[in-house]
């Protein structure tokens, strides 16, 4: 099914639970029954048209901020232990951590086996309407039965047709209350990332298209649902947000936007340390927007954190509130 925004299309999902198999988990060891309980749909479709439309506006049923900035920093500087265990300790239910509080893989680490977004990137500039452009995430290794953890993505795919960039997303598990929130914001930062860069390299507009997900299933754990599905349905409000990294800043090459994703780093890295001066430099140097706002959302909670007497940014709500 095809749906203009993200929100459009868990309202769907809210107004259809019906949809929605329940049944015990025979895999569940010992621990309250409750818990044993899962609500899955299997082989699942859909298509967001508009890949800007990716943040959930909804009073409770939230795009968490702090997490889905972890996914992009997570993945895209390829950091393990994750991101967000600088400002969240105890993230037990969102990563399953070894014994040094590492993850078995990020999906940066795999992006860059055999530099897969590199070959994505040749193959396509080399040739427009190849079929070629696949980045694997679930590899060999992931089949082996004594995993703690495996990837719930398997792989993108990336098609251009007409000047669009358009992504493919495929899923073996894909949870409502946990990865579904933040997977978006990701995909959607990939595909504005990589139709930048082929516009830049092949001097030509190329711009972010449809998002195409497959959910071999689609589920939720009914312990974790604390509000109504018809409460959920009820909160939407009417403005979507609109996320569009890259895409509007005039860059000149690709050089300047690894600068800014540089930048982003190094003043994140600054204001942790206490040193907000520098962090408000590195600040002043990212062109994008969008890179713009996230730098300056981390700022801000680090100055709540260090309890610093420094003035805060003003930035585009979104879902950094």
């Amino acid at each position: 099914m095809k749906f203009e925004s993200v929100d459009e299309r868990t309202k769907y999902i809210f107004k259809n639970t019906e949809f929605f198999k329940i049944y015990s988990r025979n895999e569940v060891g010992s621990g309250d029954d409750y818990k044993k309980l899962i609500a899955e749909q299997t082989f699942v479709y859909s298509t967001i048209t508009d890949s800007s439309r990716v943040i959930l506006n909804n009073n409770i049923f939230k795009t968490p901020k702090l997490h889905s900035i972890d996914e992009i920093f997570t993945q895209f500087y390829n950091l393990n232990p994750p991101f967000i265990l600088r400002y969240k300790k105890d993230i037990n239910d969102y990563y399953k951590l070894t014994t040094l509080r590492h993850t078995e893989y990020v999906y940066g680490s795999r992006w860059n086996e055999f530099n897969q977004f590199d070959n994505v990137i040749n193959i396509l500039t080399d040739r427009l309407d190849s079929k070629r452009a696949v980045v694997a995430i679930y590899t060999p290794y992931d089949t082996i039965n004594d995993r703690n953890d495996v990837p719930c993505t398997l792989l993108y795919h990336f098609l251009i047709r007409n000047d669009k960039l358009n992504m493919f997303v495929a899923f073996r598990s894909h949870d409502l209350f946990a990865g579904y929130k933040t997977d978006y914001v990701l995909s959607s930062f990939v595909l504005h990332f990589l139709a930048k860069i082929l516009s830049l390299k092949k001097e030509i507009s190329i711009i972010p298209g449809e998002i195409y997900f497959y959910e071999s299933s689609l589920h939720y754990y009914p312990f974790r649902v604390k509000k109504s599905f018809d409460e959920m349905l009820n909160s939407f409000n009417n403005n979507n947000f609109i996320f569009q990294p890259f895409t509007n800043t005039d860059y000149k090459n690709v050089d300047e936007m690894n600068d800014d994703l540089k930048y982003l780093k190094l003043s994140e890295e600054a204001a942790y340390s206490g040193a907000f001066d520098t962090s408000r430099e590195f600040i002043a140097r990212i062109k994008d927007l969008e890179l713009q706002d996230i730098a300056k959302y981390l700022y801000n909670l680090n100055i709540k954190i260090h309890n610093a007497n420094i003035n805060k940014f003003e930035y585009n709500n979104k879902f950094y509130y």
